[in-house]
C-alpha cells in the first residue's frame, strides 16, 4: 500500500502529493487540451478551400500561352514597320533618283496590303495584350491566395509548436497523437479511480476518527465536571452554577449601575470644576490690583493665574513673566512674596464671592515673614477692608511688636481694636484681654 501511494506521488503527471492537487492538475490539463484541440478546430473548419492542382497547372499553361501569343504579336508587329520603312525608303529612292518600276496604282495597292496587315497586327497584338493582363490579373489573384495560405500555413504551423510544447511539457514522447492522448487519459482515469477509493477509504477513517475524537471529548469533560461536581448530583451542580450565574449577573448591573453614577458624577464634577474655574478667574483683575499695594517688586503685578489638565486632574499655576517668559511662582518668590500673594488673592475672593452674611477675615499670621515697613502695606489693606467694606478682622500672631502696630493704626484712624493673649495655665490655655492704652 505505501509503494502504492510512493509511486503515485512520484508520477510526473499527478503534479503533487495528494489526491486533491492531482485531481486539479489534471483537470487543468484536460481543460487545455480540450481548449486547444477545439481552437484547432475551429481555425481549420475556417480556413478557404484551396484550389486544386489542375486548376493552379491550367491558370499557368493559359498564363505560358498569352505570354508566347503577346510576343509573337509582338514580334509579328516589329516585322511590319521593318517592312513598311524600307518600302518608305524604297519609294523615296525611286522618287528621288529615278522614275518608280510600278505604277502609282499598284504601290497604292501595296501599301493598302501593308495597312491591312498592320491593322490585323494591331489587333492581335491588342487581344495579346487584353489575355496577358487577364492571365497577369489571375496570376496575381492566384499568387495572393498562395500567400494567404502561406500565411495560414505559418498561423498552423505556430499554433501545432506550441501544441508540440504543450505535449512535451506533460512529458509525452513523439508528436502529439490523439492515440496517445486517449491512452495517458486512460490511464489518469484509472489513477482517478483508484485515488477515489482510496479518499473514499481515507474518508471513512477519518469519520470514525471524527467518532472516537468526539467520544473522548466527551469522556474528558464528563471526568473534568465530575472531578468539579464532587459530591453534588449533576441536577444540583447545574442548579449551584445557575444560582452563580445570577449572582454575578447581578453583581455586573450593580457595577454598571455604579459605573454610570461614577460617569454622571465626573460629569457633574466637570461642570462644577468649570464653574469654578470661572469663579476663580474672575477674581483676577482684582487680585492683581491688591498686588500692586502689597507687593514691592514690580514684577508680581503681571502675576497670572491659569488652568491646565495634568493627568486627567485640573490644576492651577501661579506664574509671572520673567526675561519674556512665563515662570512659576514658587520658583523665584520668597516666603514673604508668597505670603502676600496668597493673602491678597483670599482678599480678592472674600470681596468678589461673599459666601457669609458675617463679613469677617479670619488670618493666621499673615505678616509673620515681614518686617514692619512691608507689614505696613498689609496693614492698610486690611484696614481698608475695614473701613470701606465692613469687615472684621481677626489675626492670630506671635509677633506682639507687629500686633501692636496694626492696633494703633486702627486706633488712629478710629477704629475699634482689641489685643487678647493666650497663655497656658495648670487649668488650660486661658485667654486675657491685653492692656491698651485706647486712643483719646
Amino acid at each position: 500500500m505505501t509503494a502504492d501511494i510512493n509511486d503515485f506521488r512520484s508520477n510526473s503527471l499527478l503534479n503533487g502529493d495528494t489526491v486533491p492537487l492531482a485531481k486539479e492538475s489534471i483537470r487543468r490539463r484536460g481543460e487545455a487540451n480540450a481548449l486547444a484541440k477545439h481552437q484547432l478546430d475551429e481555425k481549420q473548419h475556417n480556413l478557404p478551400v484551396l484550389p486544386s492542382l489542375e486548376t493552379i497547372e491550367q491558370t499557368k499553361s493559359t498564363h505560358d500561352s498569352a505570354v508566347r501569343a503577346l510576343n509573337l504579336a509582338r514580334q509579328g508587329r516589329l516585322d511590319a514597320r521593318s517592312k513598311l520603312e524600307q518600302a518608305t525608303a524604297t519609294l523615296t529612292a525611286f522618287t528621288a533618283d529615278a522614275p518608280p518600276s510600278k505604277t502609282l496604282e499598284e504601290l497604292s495597292l501595296l501599301q493598302k496590303h501593308n495597312a491591312n496587315q498592320l491593322t490585323e497586327l494591331a489587333i492581335k497584338a491588342g487581344a495579346g495584350q487584353s489575355a496577358l493582363e487577364r492571365q497577369q490579373a489571375q496570376l496575381t489573384e492566384v499568387m495572393n491566395k498562395e500567400a494567404e495560405i502561406q500565411k495560414q500555413l505559418s498561423d498552423v504551423q505556430s499554433q501545432l509548436a506550441t501544441i508540440r510544447a504543450t505535449w512535451r511539457q506533460f512529458s509525452f514522447s513523439g508528436d502529439p497523437s490523439v492515440e496517445v492522448a486517449n491512452s495517458h487519459e486512460a490511464q489518469l482515469q484509472s489513477a482517478i479511480n483508484e485515488f477515489t477509493l482510496h479518499l473514499e477509504k481515507l474518508q471513512t477513517i477519518k469519520i470514525e476518527i471524527g467518532a472516537w475524537s468526539k467520544l473522548e471529548q466527551a469522556r474528558l469533560t464528563q471526568g473534568i465536571l465530575d472531578r468539579r461536581r464532587g459530591q453534588l448530583s449533576e441536577d444540583d451542580f447545574s442548579a449551584d452554577l445557575r444560582q452563580r450565574v445570577v449572582k454575578k449577573q447581578l453583581s455586573q448591573r450593580r457595577l454598571s449601575l455604579l459605573s454610570d453614577a461614577m460617569d454622571t458624577l465626573s460629569q457633574h464634577l466637570s461642570s462644577e470644576i468649570a464653574n469654578v474655574q470661572k469663579h476663580v478667574l474672575a477674581v483676577v483683575p482684582r487680585w492683581q490690583a491688591l498686588l500692586m499695594r502689597v507687593v514691592r517688586e514690580q514684577r508680581f503685578t503681571g502675576t497670572n493665574l491659569d488652568f491646565r489638565s495634568l493627568y486627567r486632574k485640573e490644576r492651577a499655576e501661579v506664574s509671572v513673566p520673567l526675561h519674556g517668559e512665563q515662570v512659576q511662582v514658587p520658583f523665584i518668590a520668597s516666603e514673604a512674596q508668597l505670603t502676600d500673594l496668597q493673602l491678597t488673592f483670599l482678599l480678592a475672593m472674600a470681596l468678589e464671592h461673599q459666601w457669609s452674611s458675617w463679613r469677617g477675615l479670619l488670618l493666621d499670621d499673615p505678616t509673620q515673614h515681614h518686617d514692619l515697613v512691608h507689614a505696613s502695606s498689609v496693614f492698610d489693606v486690611l484696614r481698608d477692608y475695614i473701613v470701606d467694606h465692613g469687615y472684621q478682622i481677626v489675626i492670630a500672631t506671635h509677633d506682639s511688636l507687629q500686633a501692636r502696630y496694626f492696633m494703633r493704626k486702627l486706633q488712629n484712624d478710629g477704629i475699634e481694636a482689641r489685643i487678647w493673649s493666650l497663655a497656658p495655665t495648670p487649668d488650660g490655655v486661658t485667654a486675657s484681654e491685653s492692656a491698651w492704652p485706647a486712643k483719646v
